[in-house]
């Protein structure tokens, strides 16, 4: 894909080339070059992505809602757009610049300014007073700080002097460097993703509850018949008889009349219906044997079925703990590392370059006022 550079490591050049910055240039060469240039220099690639990246980012803030929030909470709000949109701007600049340096050895022959061409007011109008009221003037500059809400109701850049700031890893991104490093494969995704939806399906609970009520109701339909046939029935109540003799108020007793009333459930059922005659005995005798064994049937099927979801999520979990343990991924993981650090080292000497340089031509970036003066002077001029 690239040529010159040592080969692709999963999208990235193995090595990068030797930056060679332009020397003393002024800014007005600077300037020449975004309005009379050719559009294949350095400058050329940055201000075709600023303009691009610029007309995304009006959009965006253009289009911004006024919701009926107090009128800081708007401004704040407001504010994250404006930055997040110029962020996308910075990102923008940063990848076209990154591509141009790879296919043309690293040369920088004329360094950009770095402010957009538009400038932009927004004003808000008052639902009670029906008055219109400005609440900011922007201006894209990617070495200039962040606008947040100043005293006045208006937004301000944080500090009106440069700051150094990266496009490969913007503010507001969720990217960092670490996080880019640390992403998992797609394939280590898939793996993930199957072994969590594997996961949640499992009920350890409902496990457990299932295994214990195939032996629970097994054993009620047979405590039902040894009551019916065995005389069964009258061990549970000399058991019944045995905790009436402990003490009324022992902790001990009141245990064991749960237990029993658990373990006996069915047959202490039984004794119920046995006080009946007739058919309606035969009826209720033969409904609590075929629930005791329809019991045990539903929690056979549904102790199978959990038991299968558990060895399916067993199997996604060894799976995926096998691929991210192996050689081949881990080789690829340290490459991956070794590529984006190297990236970040070279977006950050190109970057950093550019920012000694702007730094060394303009004070700092354009205050409000001097915004407003641009925007009142364009007006007229249109």
């Amino acid at each position: 894909m690239i040529e010159g550079l040592g080969g692709i490591i999963m999208g990235y050049p193995k090595e990068y080339p030797k930056l060679k910055f332009p020397q003393q240039q002024t800014l007005e060469r600077a300037q020449m070059e975004r309005w009379y240039g050719s559009g294949e220099s350095f400058a050329g690639t940055v201000y075709a992505a600023m303009r691009d990246g610029e007309k995304e980012a009006n959009k965006e803030i253009g289009s911004f809602s006024w919701r009926n929030d107090s009128h800081f909470y708007a401004l704040e709000s407001l504010a994250t757009t404006v930055n997040g949109a110029y962020d996308l701007v910075r990102s923008k600049i940063c990848d076209a610049a990154e591509k141009y340096l790879l296919e043309h050895d690293g040369i920088i022959d004329v360094w950009p300014d770095a402010v957009g061409e538009g400038v932009h007011q927004l004003t808000r109008e008052d639902a009670e007073t029906e008055k219109t009221y400005p609440v900011g003037t922007f201006i894209f500059e990617y070495f200039g700080d962040d606008y947040v809400e100043k005293l006045g109701g208006l937004l301000r850049r944080k500090k009106e002097n440069f700051v150094y700031r990266s496009g490969l890893y913007t503010k507001g991104s969720y990217w960092t460097l670490d996080r880019a490093i640390s992403e998992d494969s797609p394939k280590s995704k898939k793996l993930k993703k199957e072994m969590e939806e594997a996961q949640g399906k499992t009920n350890s609970l409902a496990t457990l509850g299932t295994l214990v009520g195939i032996p629970y109701f097994a054993l009620g339909a047979l405590c039902i018949l040894a009551c019916m046939f065995f005389g069964f029935g009258d061990v549970i109540t000399a058991l019944l008889a045995s905790l009436e003799r402990m003490p009324a108020d022992s902790a001990l007793r009141t245990v064991l009349n749960i237990l029993y009333i658990v373990a006996f459930l069915p047959g202490i059922l039984y004794g119920c219906i046995a006080m009946l005659e007739g058919k309606l005995y035969w009826i209720l005798t033969v409904l609590l044997l075929l629930a005791c064994a329809g019991g045990a049937v539903l929690c056979f099927f549904g102790y199978r079925e959990f038991h299968e979801l558990s060895v399916l999520a067993r199997q996604a979990k060894k799976e995926y703990r096998d691929y991210m343990g192996n050689e081949k991924y881990k080789t690829q993981m340290r490459e991956k590392r070794e590529a984006l650090t190297k990236q970040a080292e070279f977006a950050e000497e190109w970057q950093r370059a550019w920012y000694d340089w702007i730094c060394s031509v303009r004070k700092a970036p354009d205050t409000t006022e001097e915004l407003d003066r641009k925007l009142s002077e364009k007006q007229k001029s249109e």
